[in-house]
């Protein structure tokens, strides 16, 4: 059928779900599909691209979004249009709950220096 050939999941599956589908039915690991996101990559740069990919196939809130680059990789990797993931991935945000959870808009960054003060287990107390 092909990645794109399953119109009636568009909303209710997400993402994540799609790939994994698509991981099997090609016999490729997250490992193989990284590397085809990006061909050329340096080794560095296929580790930031596996570790984004673990991201968005672990982070299933509807706040976090597909950046143009993670879609065109994608698109690569499968050979579709590379806006059907970001498509894909809204379709399915627009259905889902409202998401009262703060993990993608912090108000702000920390500080380089600033860390959380230290708890007893930490002190070894």
């Amino acid at each position: 059928m092909g990645i794109q050939g399953n119109a009636a999941v568009l909303g209710r599956m997400h993402i994540a779900e799609l790939i994994e589908d698509e991981l099997r039915e090609r016999g490729w690991d997250r490992d193989d599909l990284a590397a085809k996101m990006d061909p050329h990559a340096t080794p560095q740069d296929w580790a930031i691209t596996r570790c984004a990919l673990d991201f968005l196939m672990e982070v299933r809130c509807p706040n976090l979004l597909i950046d143009n680059k993670s879609s065109e990789q994608l698109g690569r990797a499968f050979d579709v249009d590379s806006r059907f993931f970001q498509n894909f991935h809204n379709l399915w945000r627009e259905v889902q709950p409202q998401c009262e959870k703060r993990c993608f808009r912090s108000r702000r960054r920390a500080a380089p220096n600033e860390f959380p003060p230290e708890t007893d287990t930490q002190k070894g107390e």
